[in-house]
């Protein structure tokens, strides 16, 4: 079980730039197409909570990670009702933490990201808006909405 914490009183997040700072090369672009034909982890509800699990063969073992947490809290088990126990666990002790440090342990969404795309495709992109009277936003907000649609 790991947790880690994001706040004034835990450890930092990374900043963009420490997150950026390779950038994204051909090759980084290439698997990046590669990995959105593979399908989805799985998803496990724990007390409320999604958590996606990978399982790792050489271990033997299930990995789950919280999503949505500002932070991060995971767990390990060689069964899924040992996954289910320890994530509990986990987010319980990631919840305690939270609490006795004063910090929201929940991820708050803006509705603001920035997309990073090829000059290309924003072209395309605003070609296509302009074409529909809609703003580039709206345009991408759709594309967002259809990607959700077609990946659940």
């Amino acid at each position: 079980m790991g947790v880690v914490l994001f706040g004034s009183s835990g450890i930092s997040p990374p900043t963009s730039s420490e997150r950026n700072r390779q950038g994204r090369s051909g090759k980084c672009q290439a698997m990046a197409r590669k990995r959105r034909g593979k399908s989805m982890k799985n998803l496990m509800m724990i007390n409320g909570v999604k958590a996606f699990i990978d399982y790792d063969p050489d271990a033997e073992t299930f990995r789950g990670e919280f999503v949505g947490l500002n932070g991060g809290a995971d767990f390990y088990g060689e069964s899924i009702a040992q996954l289910e126990t320890e994530g509990a666990k986990s987010l319980s002790v990631f919840l305690e933490m939270c609490k006795e440090r004063d910090i929201e342990p929940y991820k708050n969404f803006s509705g603001k990201f920035n997309v990073r795309i090829s000059p290309e495709v924003h072209a395309r992109l605003n070609e296509i808006a302009l074409s529909q009277s809609i703003s580039l936003n709206a345009a991408v907000e759709n594309a967002v909405y259809d990607y959700i649609e077609h990946s659940a």
